[in-house]
């Protein structure tokens, strides 16, 4: 014959494993019903245009007259070179013996252009 105490025990570890089985079963039969996926998301791989260099416009050329220094000015750090060189045309010559000294980019704030003229010759022992 079994042991009383034992006995108990193993009735009441019975009924507490029918009544945990019970809670589970009862608790856990809810229907669930999982949510439809999302509808797939589709990228369209688009082709990147390629970076084409577009020439600006042609700015208009400003033509100034500027007498020649008369000392070396101070050198300034400028962020672009001057635009290409004009071709003149030079003017009818003014008078026997004229020079015709050619046009150049000068920097006035930006590149203007300083036009050809005719000029005298220098003068012999002129320093």
């Amino acid at each position: 014959m079994e042991h009383p105490k034992l006995m108990t025990f193993t009735l009441a570890s019975r009924s507490g494993a029918s009544a945990l089985l019970a809670t589970v079963l009862l608790t856990a039969c809810a229907v669930y019903e999982a949510p439809p996926p999302p509808p797939p998301h589709h990228v369209v791989a688009r082709p990147v245009p390629a970076v084409v260099y577009v020439e600006p416009a042609p700015r208009a050329v400003v033509s100034i007259y500027v007498e020649p220094p008369l000392f070396q000015p101070e050198p300034i750090l400028i962020g672009w070179a001057p635009p290409p060189m004009l071709v003149e045309v030079p003017v009818p010559l003014p008078y026997a013996g004229a020079v015709w000294v050619g046009g150049y980019w000068v920097w006035q704030g930006d590149w203007v252009w300083a036009a050809g003229h005719w000029r005298a010759p220098p003068q012999p022992d002129y320093a």
